[in-house]
């Protein structure tokens, strides 16, 4: 693999959409957080950057400005939640000037997140990034397969929990 600079070398957990840099690069090339990253938690190459914007891929399906969204959003200090009523640092929602908690954003916009099982084989985990898709995972370390298995039925779960609570992507003050 020859990376120029770009990130292109960067490694990426298609589960978490999370990259993590290359130890092979010679450029020590480092993934860029998404401007939204205190509610995504993700970040991508140099290159995503120059082709698709400012924001990571899932902030941009959510809330980018193509789709009558924000984009990036602003964030206040000591603001009330209209959710939980705690006052934290908030969130603006993406399709009004109303605030929330990082908390309720995240749940309302993330979904619920189930527990899910860490990488059975630490030491393996970069080499297993960079190729998930060989077969040598399944044949030579069935509790990779094992793990592999209990993450599809984990994500199924999760995305069908994310369908049946999309009334909550809408502001609680304003419905928009």
């Amino acid at each position: 693999m020859s990376c120029t600079g770009d990130g292109s070398c960067l490694l990426e957990n298609r589960r978490s959409g999370i990259y993590k840099p290359n130890i092979l690069c010679k450029h020590n090339c480092l993934p860029i957080n998404c401007p939204n990253h205190m509610v995504c938690y993700r970040n991508y190459p140099q290159h995503y950057k120059e082709t698709y914007g400012d924001l990571c891929l899932t902030c941009d399906m959510l809330f980018g400005t193509w789709q009558n969204g924000r984009g990036i959003l602003p964030t206040i200090d000591n603001a009330e939640c209209p959710i939980c009523l705690e006052t934290t640092l908030c969130i603006s929602q993406p399709k009004c000037e109303h605030y929330v908690c990082i908390d309720c954003f995240q749940r309302c916009y993330y979904g619920k997140l189930l527990d899910r099982p860490d990488f059975p084989h630490p030491d393996l985990e970069n080499e297993y990034l960079a190729d998930e898709d060989n077969i040598k995972w399944i044949i030579n370390y069935p509790r990779i397969h094992c793990y592999e298995q209990l993450l599809k039925l984990i994500l199924i779960r999760e995305d069908q929990l994310y369908m049946e609570e999309a009334y909550l992507r809408r502001c609680p003050l304003c419905r928009k």
